[in-house]
């Protein structure tokens, strides 16, 4: 289940990327997929002069969903500066919590086993033995 998503793109070139850049994030092949727009408007200098982006998306369209899918991204440039950008590199983190109800249902499974077991006769006789034996060991010692 994703809680939220971190998504860094690093491009060859800071120069006309303010509101210039403008993108698509979405999770599947199909149309009808979740999607979220992008559009980064502050970076951070990276070496040279590269400039990185850090887009992080809570509560978007993915929360709850599997994130073992098909991811797609898709960049646009709508500056006309001339300066062609470039895409160096990028990276999805995606944050997923565990499903809480698989861990309530090994603990309620475990607690009622315990107690099934504990209540058995067949079990209480064979700890009575137990009990027994272990007193009377000294003395046979």
């Amino acid at each position: 289940m994703i809680s939220s998503i971190d998504l860094i793109l690093t491009f060859n070139d800071s120069a006309s990327l303010p509101g210039g850049i403008q993108g698509l994030l979405n999770l599947g092949t199909g149309a009808g997929g979740p999607s979220v727009s992008l559009s980064p408007t502050l970076g951070t200098p990276g070496s040279g002069s590269q400039r990185i982006y850090d887009v992080t998306f809570s509560g978007a369209p993915f929360n709850g969903l599997d994130p073992n899918n098909t991811w797609a991204l898709v960049l646009w440039d709508n500056n006309t500066s001339g300066i062609e950008n470039g895409l160096v590199s990028w990276s999805l983190d995606i944050t997923a919590l565990p499903e809480p109800v698989t861990v309530a249902l090994l603990v309620f499974a475990g607690v009622f086993l315990v107690v099934i077991l504990a209540r058995s006769r067949r079990v209480q006789d064979r700890i009575r033995r137990w009990r027994a034996a272990a007193v009377r060991w000294p003395d046979a010692v």
